[in-house]
């Protein structure tokens, strides 16, 4: 074997070996299923929840905020950029190229009666090519890469966090709607109230206090109505900014639509296939991926670097030589000999970014296996309320109705009349709030599972 041959197969033996840690999955102890979802009724699977709801008008706006939102476009750009990053790190595993081509012409002083002028004609490549000795090269590509998965699963996560954000928008809107329905409902009741009240009070049939207490209630009414009014037109907001509306845009597609506050939960997957499903951890787990890279890149700075180099040209001057062309071939070995432990401490420095990047990871995984059943929790003990509520608001308009029978016989004053509506009102208040937040606590479950594309 020449000597040459032998160089050239060191060479490849040395390109083989890669420095820096391979990244492995970090094992997170994991429940084997979720207790709580065995109590949830008749789940729907994820891919069809909204649709569930049985409201068109929600899932165009679902889709018009995945095509119009900033925050998408941001990250999907964000995305394209790191794209970018990965191919100029695949490029490195290439040869770089430059070309020259060049003209000139001179005129010797004094001239000479036998070259009096003379043009000159180059063309020529020149190329440099980093062999990756140490694998430095890779683990860049690794890192990159990584990058770039990393921002495929912000983008989903994007994705993911403004569906579930226009759901609880719109849910807000539709129990401020509710709520404001029965409340107008209540004013109506309680001003034939007043009237009533008021005209015993002109028959000297009751006293004065009682038009007081009615006059009170109509008052307390009308105070519901405004903050209902209030937060309807804030959740509608928020639907046009998420939207891409403009202000006051939803104001008659809302009133046309009206979405029932019941809906199924959505379907449960096991835990270990939360690791798949959320955004959030498959951004985690590639940035883990990428700082482990990052160590590898950081280490092969410690070792030389080996670069080849190479010349090609074609000259001629014109008149007197002819066509000739020049090369040159050279390699060159470039390394630290002093550093005083600066490229070591930045592979210690990437040492702990890594590690960081792994924990970040674990901490990702238990939260979102705690965060599902925290909201499996949140929907049955919800659920449980509503059912409470709506036991005790048939009870409370069972109570209202006797308590006005005997007010119209003369049996009691309007102070328990007055009793048995405030409590009939707060508890058909309460009721559409906790059916409400059953539905909210619905979405944060569809977004904690991993949630499913609206297409």
């Amino acid at each position: 074997m020449s000597r040459r041959t032998s160089l050239l197969f060191c060479c490849l033996l040395l390109a083989a070996c890669t420095v820096g840690p391979d990244y492995r999955r970090p094992a997170v102890e994991m429940p084997q299923s979720f207790p709580t979802a065995a109590q949830l009724p008749r789940p729907v699977p994820l891919e069809r929840w909204w649709e569930s709801m049985g409201d068109p008008l929600l899932i165009d706006l679902l889709q018009k905020a995945l095509r119009e939102n900033p925050s998408v476009q941001i990250a999907l750009q964000h995305l394209n950029a790191a794209r970018a990053v990965e191919k100029g790190a695949d490029a490195l595993s290439y040869p770089t190229v430059g070309g020259t081509l060049a003209a000139s012409r001179r005129k010797t002083t004094p001239p000479t009666s036998l070259t009096p002028i003379s043009d000159t004609y180059t063309a020529g490549f020149d190329a440099t090519w980093e062999v990756d000795l140490w694998g430095g090269i890779q683990r860049q590509q690794e890192a990159a890469k990584a990058g770039t998965a990393a921002s495929e699963a912000d983008l989903a996560d994007v994705r993911l966090s403004l569906l579930a954000e226009v759901g609880a928008q719109y849910v807000a809107f539709r129990v401020a709607q509710k709520m404001e329905a029965y409340t107008r409902q209540t004013i109506r009741s309680r001003q034939e109230t007043q009237e009533i009240v008021h005209q015993k009070i002109r028959a000297g049939l009751t006293s004065g206090d009682d038009g007081t207490r009615a006059d009170s209630q109509l008052a307390g009414a009308q105070a519901v109505l405004a903050q209902a009014q209030q937060a309807a037109a804030s959740a509608r907001l928020s639907l046009e900014l998420l939207c891409g509306f403009q202000p006051g845009d939803l104001v008659e597609p809302l009133q046309r639509s009206d979405l029932a506050l019941t809906s199924a939960p959505p379907a449960v997957v096991l835990p270990a296939q939360l690791l798949e499903r959320r955004p959030d951890i498959r951004r985690a787990e590639s940035l883990a991926i990428q700082a482990v890279a990052l160590v590898g890149v950081a280490e092969a700075n410690l070792f030389p670097r080996f670069d080849l180099l190479g010349a090609l040209a074609a000259s001629r001057v014109v008149p007197t030589t002819p066509w000739f062309a020049p090369f040159s071939v050279a390699a060159t070995l470039n390394g630290v000999v002093f550093d005083a432990g600066a490229l070591a401490a930045q592979v210690e420095e990437k040492d702990a970014d890594a590690a960081q990047a792994v924990w970040r990871y674990i901490q990702t995984v238990r939260n979102a296996v705690s965060e599902v059943e925290q909201k499996l929790a949140a929907i049955d003990l919800g659920s449980q309320k509503v059912d409470a509520l709506r036991r005790q608001a048939e009870f409370d308009r069972e109570t209202l109705a006797i308590s006005w029978e005997r007010y119209r016989r003369g049996l009691t004053t309007f102070l328990d009349v007055a009793d048995a509506e405030r409590g009939t009102f707060a508890t058909e208040l309460a009721l559409q709030q906790a059916r409400g937040q059953v539905l909210t606590d619905s979405i944060s479950l569809y977004k904690a599972l991993g949630g499913g594309w609206i297409e």
